[in-house]
């Protein structure tokens, strides 16, 4: 019980010093959403559509990410006053002998603690993405279209509570507890190469000029995941380098993408749909043939039997296919836009969760080296964990890229301290000629 606690502590501590899912949206994207803005390159890794709508808007030419977007995020499950109610638990290790009643109290305490982080999606999630140098690449020619390149890596964690139900036995004389309870780490990483094309489909007039893509990403996915009940929770650490460090070549995929986009002169309307063919990606079976193992990895896989009806012991991810809107205002000469992005339908990441984004922004891309550019906006999920964040995004120089997303939501960890339950920022350098 005592490394539960200490695992809860070093999560949330670990945290409040990054001050700061996997698949965040790159660059400028984390305040614009997913949106084919031509402000910025990373855009043009969303929809399809994008690179070919560019010759309307700014006479063709070509832009690449010189290093387009490094970042980072994390968010916290809400666990009200969390440090109080850890220091009450260890106090009370500390104290107990062979008082009864303070016995008692420790179980209640225990199971109140324990079952709070269980009704939890997550304690701690926690992931990380780059765009590989010079992409996203596109050309746009001149009556045959445009190709876009794209390259990027994501890792992502989940640490998550299975709570069950405590006892607190007299062993030697003095009182310990003992529960069913047990640590669940999940962990992906996804890289990923992509290649567009796009091209003018349809003048229609005074509505706007309709253009098309089709995209085909080639994916590599790992996928591990380990628990450790409380017993052995002081080799957690031990266990999840084993998982991590284990020889297992990375499952390979191949998915399919479209996007329209309608634009008129201040106007710009999409629709990308994604994962067409529902590529998928197995975890390794865990929880079986626990006889043939020993030590820290038996006790895990005993574990993993134990909450066979709450976890997935052979789980697949399947990226399943999602729709996702866009729609824009913007003047004449593009430097003022305002949008709205919206999924049609929720997905599941590579963890587990669930993930409907729909989110408001605004913005104004400078022409100068000197003035900087500038946006804002607000993304909510409409499922899982609901979570909402707001967004701010800064340009310098024409080229260089930051934004940071401030969770609406927060986790008050102690009298003193109140956390926001997501925090993520995004750098990047891109040009465009």
């Amino acid at each position: 019980m005592r490394s539960l606690i200490l695992a809860t502590g070093l999560a949330l501590a670990s945290t409040a010093v990054m001050a700061g899912p996997l698949f965040q949206p790159p660059g400028p994207n984390l305040t614009f959403g997913e949106m084919s803005n031509p402000q910025n390159v990373v855009a043009y890794a969303a929809n399809p559509a994008t690179a070919a709508s560019r010759g309307t808007a700014f006479g063709g030419g070509f832009g690449f990410g010189v290093f387009s977007s490094v970042g980072m995020s994390a968010e916290i499950g809400d666990v009200p006053n969390l440090e109080q109610r850890v220091q009450d638990v260890s106090g009370k290790l500390d104290q107990i002998t062979s008082d009864f009643t303070l016995a008692g109290e420790l179980k209640q305490d225990i199971d109140d603690l324990v079952a709070t982080l269980g009704s939890q999606p997550y304690l701690l999630n926690v992931g990380a993405a780059v765009q590989v140098p010079l992409t996203p690449l596109y050309v746009m020619g001149n009556g045959w279209g445009a190709v876009t390149v794209d390259a990027n890596v994501s890792v992502q964690t989940r640490l998550s509570v299975l709570d069950g139900p405590t006892e607190v036995v007299l062993v030697d004389g003095g009182f310990q507890p003992k529960t069913d309870s047990a640590l669940y780490l999940k962990a992906a990483t996804v890289a990923e190469i992509s290649l567009a094309y796009s091209r003018s489909l349809f003048d229609l007039g005074g509505l706007g000029h309709l253009y098309g893509g089709v995209r085909g990403n080639y994916y590599g996915v790992g996928l591990a995941k380990t628990l450790a009940g409380v017993a052995v929770a002081d080799q957690f650490d031990q266990l999840v380098q084993d998982e991590l460090n284990k020889d297992r070549a990375l499952q390979t995929g191949f998915g399919v993408d479209l996007g329209l986009l309608l634009v008129g002169n201040n106007h710009r309307l999409g629709a990308t749909f994604k994962n067409l063919n529902q590529p998928s990606f197995k975890y390794e079976p865990i929880g079986t043939d626990c006889d043939q193992l020993s030590g820290a990895s038996q006790d895990s896989c005993y574990i993993a039997q134990l909450h066979a009806d709450r976890i997935d012991l052979q789980e697949t991810w399947v990226m399943d296919p999602q729709v996702k809107l866009e729609a824009a205002l913007f003047t004449d000469d593009r430097a003022w836009l305002v949008g709205v992005t919206a999924d049609a339908n929720p997905v599941h990441d590579p963890l587990g969760n669930e993930i409907q984004m729909v989110g408001v922004s605004a913005g104004y891309a400078t022409r100068s080296w000197l003035l900087p550019g500038f946006r804002l906006g607000y993304h909510q999920n409409l499922v899982g964990t609901q979570l909402g964040y707001a967004s701010l995004g800064l340009t310098l120089f024409k080229s260089v890229n930051l934004d940071v997303a401030y969770g609406i939501d927060t986790m008050r960890y102690n009298t003193d301290t109140e956390l926001p339950r997501k925090l993520a920022l995004n750098l990047g350098v891109e040009l465009t000629f």
